[in-house]
């Protein structure tokens, strides 16, 4: 669905900006209903792991997101997951990069919880964590 069409000429050419039609359905689902649409968050801040960061972090895979930092008081410090970790999958699908973590995320709605398996050094630990909405300022 176009959200915006930016054009100098008139016609089609220009810029375009579009949400998918699945995120278009769920959102009029939700105000349909008469609840609140917001960005569900978890609170953390990441990379794309490749093989490059995975050797220069010295990771045990080179897929995944890997958490540069965790916001303080959020679902993710209190379910446990530090910086360094790798979020590897959500809810048992495996993710390959930050970009697909965060589509997931986006794609619950707030209140939701996910189940995160995270790598930390040797060990596959899972996290379930509650999703907030994400704040105005400051994150």
């Amino acid at each position: 669905m176009n959200t915006l069409i930016e054009s100098d000429s008139g016609s089609f050419q220009g810029l375009g900006f579009a949400i998918s039609i699945d995120t278009a359905k769920r959102i009029a689902g939700l105000l349909i209903a008469g609840k609140k649409v917001g960005h569900s968050f978890v609170g953390i801040f990441l990379d794309t792991v490749n093989e490059r960061l995975a050797e220069e972090e010295k990771l045990k895979t080179d897929r995944g997101a890997l958490v540069r930092e965790v916001a303080p008081g959020t679902p993710a410090e209190k379910a446990g997951i530090r910086k360094g970790d790798v979020v590897t999958a959500v809810d048992g699908a495996r993710i390959a990069s930050a970009d697909e973590l965060i589509a997931i995320i986006r794609s619950h709605d707030v209140g939701d919880s996910v189940k995160l398996r995270v790598l930390r050094g040797e060990k596959v630990l899972t996290f379930k964590v509650r999703l907030i909405e994400k704040p105005k300022t400051g994150l």
